[in-house]
């Protein structure tokens, strides 16, 4: 693509151009170096514009958009340029959490369950699950402030929270922002206590952290599905359309045919007969006005009943390995993107340190490939 004129260079300065991406490439994190400053100016415009940069990790690392703002690694850090961000600048924001509305970063949504011991030692927080589509924390911040429900592509409950991790296709320019006090300490300490000065220094990062890589860990089959998640789905679907029993409050229930609920009442049909009258307790009513709307309580037995068609659906189509599960590319992935984010934010001290003497003993068992990981782990 470099020679075709698509990443706007001359055909004749292919073959350098080629040259100073694998030049570029090998001298990552030299930007200033002697290599750099030999190019030719027109070779410096055309690495520092981004192109290069961009055509490459789309190779490498795939194209990568927050699904909210649909904005890249990259666009997203022009937004923080833009912004001029500096901890003594307040820019005319009115509070830290304005600034979180306005400048955001890549991260991916994760499901967190918070208890009272949360407020006083971050290592209580508990990750359920990580998802792997990215989202854009600002986006994700304007949404909560608003009291709207965002969904991701896997389903599932609503997404609250976010993990920010250092991203490896912009090494240096995301662990400036991961280590912001905007995004590394306030919202860090949002996503752990929601309170935006409850938690400040490494280790909420280190806890946020190795939560979600605990939970990335754990076997996960693909016909399970939680109860949480699979009753936030059965509520986005058949809210505002859906009705409930008049008598035991059951539901959801679907009338969408007409108005009149005795017009097929009782008639049979191919595979048996057309009951318009509540599944659970048999009560009946032939005007839709008597049918409640559906207020989203879901009976456990519905749900069980909804749970099982899933697993016996995803069985039958041949999901279920019979060597237990396996880890899935994906989830792959999202482990090793933590540990670097990880390496990258905890990179001082040496093996002194004691988070990067635990991020050393991990890395081994990981290329043993030793996944027994037990709550003491944690």
């Amino acid at each position: 693509e470099l020679g075709t004129g698509k990443c706007e260079v001359s055909p004749a300065a292919s073959s350098e151009a080629k040259a100073a991406a694998e030049h570029q490439t090998e001298s990552a994190g030299r930007r200033n170096g002697h290599n750099f400053e030999s190019m030719k100016s027109y070779l410096q415009k055309f690495v520092d514009s981004g192109v290069l940069a961009g055509y490459l990790n789309n190779v490498f690392f795939g194209e990568r958009r927050s699904y909210l703002s649909l904005l890249n690694p990259w666009e997203h850090i022009i937004e923080w340029k833009e912004l001029g961000y500096d901890e003594k600048i307040d820019q005319g924001f009115k509070s830290q959490w304005e600034m979180l509305l306005y400048a955001g970063s890549i991260a991916y949504p994760i499901i967190v369950e918070r208890s009272a011991g949360t407020q006083m030692n971050p290592f209580q927080i508990k990750v359920k699950k990580v998802h792997t589509s990215a989202i854009d924390t600002a986006s994700l911040c304007c949404a909560n402030q608003s009291e709207i429900d965002t969904f991701g592509p896997e389903g599932g409950e609503p997404i609250k929270d976010a993990l920010v991790l250092v991203d490896p296709t912009c090494p240096m320019s995301s662990a400036k922002i991961v280590s912001s006090a905007l995004l590394g300490e306030t919202f860090t300490s949002v996503v752990l206590s929601r309170d935006l000065h409850m938690y400040t220094g490494a280790a909420m990062k280190a806890a946020l952290h190795a939560h979600s890589l605990f939970s990335c860990l754990q076997p996960e089959s693909c016909d399970e599905k939680s109860k949480s998640d699979v009753a936030a789905e059965i509520r986005r679907e058949f809210l505002g359309w859906a009705y409930q029993c008049g008598s035991c409050g059951f539901g959801p229930v679907l009338h969408g045919g007409c108005s009149s609920l005795i017009a097929h009442h009782g008639e049979h049909r191919t595979g048996g007969v057309v009951s318009n009258a509540c599944p659970s307790c048999g009560w009946f009513s032939p005007s839709l006005d008597s049918w409640k709307e559906w207020d989203g309580t879901i009976p456990e037995t519905f749900l069980v009943e909804k749970m099982s068609k899933i697993r016996n659906g995803r069985s039958e189509s041949g999901c279920k390995n019979k060597d237990g599960p396996k880890l899935l590319q994906s989830k792959a992935d999202m482990i090793l993107r933590i540990i670097y984010s990880f390496r990258k934010i905890f990179a001082g001290g040496g093996n002194n340190n004691p988070i990067r003497s635990w991020y050393n003993e991990l890395a081994s068992r990981l290329v043993e490939w030793d996944l027994r990981f037990s709550t003491q782990d944690e």
